[in-house]
């Protein structure tokens, strides 16, 4: 294990080094992409530079992907009787040919192809249904009867709620839908059933048991509906999401954006992407796909007692903030966030476990890290799509306040670290107020400035 997280170290600070131009530049914001697993960096950088995809849209598409491989087969439980499982509802931004739709496609591609091989099952099963069928109706017999199979999937393209609930009940695993142009889902929203689309969206996205009552068919009920949405948009459209009063009914909150400082792409080039890194994805995938599902009841990780202690710590940090500011709209992004944060940290664990980096035994603390960082690119990113203000204060607790007092107008990484150690304030958790831009400037790499 140990030679092998060398041979990774070394092949990713290579790829970085080889993949500037896909960068974003130093102010803006950018998705922590140490916040995956070691192995899934390695994929990220080299997929992006092979195919020339931008780094934030094929890690959010990785993101989403990993999310609707896990469906319902694990939650992680909060306290008491909440329970959190890995739904994602992401939007990726962007102008018209910044390529965008492509590293969605390639994420969901390993399992598009498991929908392939087992559509193909369902319609020999399916074959050989009719063939019996029409030989008992044949020789008149009663007894004898098989179970006409169902088609099993994990992808859609269809949102319309009939749709959805009707496959949904045949895959209590969960599904994702998958659209290109997600305008397409808000612009249909209540067209035909006077207000329920909307009411459904915020079931699922709570894993709220969802029933549908039918005239001329079976009525269905869904208890802990998995669904999953990834989509694309441009900008100029941007304004059907908010549309019929979705930014005020908490709708917008539960989305998760992600709208890179992007024109367009970069240039073409016809240099072989190495297909190593996607073989690796790929049997990433293929041991997420295979998590036990326990006859459709979940498995549940609970949150180790480091793990509640980093996230309550960051908590208590986000409830200052909102004191300070006393803005409802920021209540609403903060209040959905930091019920991301545990969906996070439940596909970092499960993902790190298939990577072979960690195990599925709990929520370790490395995971609640990954999940806060993961979690501070999306509120910034809601922020980028919703401004609220021209500036949001950020208040420091007495701990920090002291580690500030103390910190040089200018530092480094290593200084900045040594002097909040001393505090007992972890490295981590130092590295990730960093990126907090109303406290600090970052100059260059690992050169630090304080503004206040």
């Amino acid at each position: 294990m140990e030679a092998q997280t060398i041979s990774n170290q070394s092949i990713l600070t290579a790829i970085k080094n080889e993949s500037d131009d896909l960068r974003q530049s130093e102010n803006s914001i950018s998705f922590p992409v140490s916040a995956m697993p070691l192995k899934m960096q390695t994929i990220i950088h080299g997929t992006s530079k092979g195919y020339g995809f931008n780094i934030d849209y094929i890690v959010c598409a990785f993101l989403s992907a990993f999310a609707s491989c896990i469906g319902s087969t694990y939650k992680v439980k909060v306290k008491g009787t909440w329970y959190e499982s890995a739904i994602l509802f992401m939007v990726l931004i962007g102008r018209p040919g910044v390529n965008k739709t492509a590293p969605v496609r390639y994420a969901y591609q390993p399992i598009d192809k498991k929908d392939s091989e087992d559509f193909k099952e369902y319609r020999r099963l399916l074959k050989d249904y009719k063939i019996f069928e029409s030989a008992k109706n044949a020789k008149n017999a009663e007894s004898a009867s098989i179970d006409k199979p169902v088609r099993q999937q994990r992808i859609i393209s269809d949102s319309t709620i009939e749709a959805l609930c009707s496959v949904l009940s045949f895959n209590r695993r969960g599904i994702s839908v998958v659209i290109d142009e997600v305008a397409g889902l808000f612009k249909n929203f209540n067209r035909y059933n006077n207000g329920s689309d909307q009411e459904f969206w915020l079931q699922v996205w709570s894993n709220i048991t969802v029933s549908i009552n039918r005239k001329n068919d079976e009525s269905i009920l869904i208890d802990n509906p998995f669904i999953s949405m990834i989509g694309t948009i441009q900008p100029n459209v941007l304004n059907e999401i908010y549309k019929d009063g979705r930014s005020e009914n908490g709708f917008i909150d539960r989305i998760l954006f992600t709208y890179p400082d992007i024109n367009l792409r970069p240039a073409f080039h016809f240099n072989e992407p190495d297909e190593s890194f996607y073989d690796e994805y790929n049997t990433i995938i293929k041991r997420l796909l295979l998590l036990d599902f326990n006859d459709g009841v979940p498995n549940v990780l609970q949150l180790s007692e480091s793990a509640k202690i980093i996230y309550q710590q960051w908590s208590q940090e986000q409830a200052l903030t909102l004191e300070e500011n006393n803005n409802d709209r920021l209540g609403g992004i903060f209040a959905k966030i930091e019920v991301y944060v545990f969906r996070f940290s439940l596909i970092y664990q499960l993902l790190s476990w298939a990577c072979e980096e960690s195990d599925k035994f709990e929520i370790e603390d490395s995971a609640m890290h990954s999940a806060i960082e993961t979690a501070e690119y999306f509120k910034k990113m809601a922020l980028k799509v919703n401004p609220i203000s021209n500036e949001i204060k950020i208040p420091m607790g007495k701990q920090r306040q002291e580690i500030y007092k103390d910190l040089p107008k200018q530092f480094t990484t290593a200084e900045g670290v040594a002097i909040s150690l001393k505090h007992k304030l972890p490295e981590r958790t130092f590295k990730e107020w960093l990126n907090n831009d109303t406290v600090f400037i970052k100059e260059k790499h690992g050169i630090y400035s304080k503004v206040l």
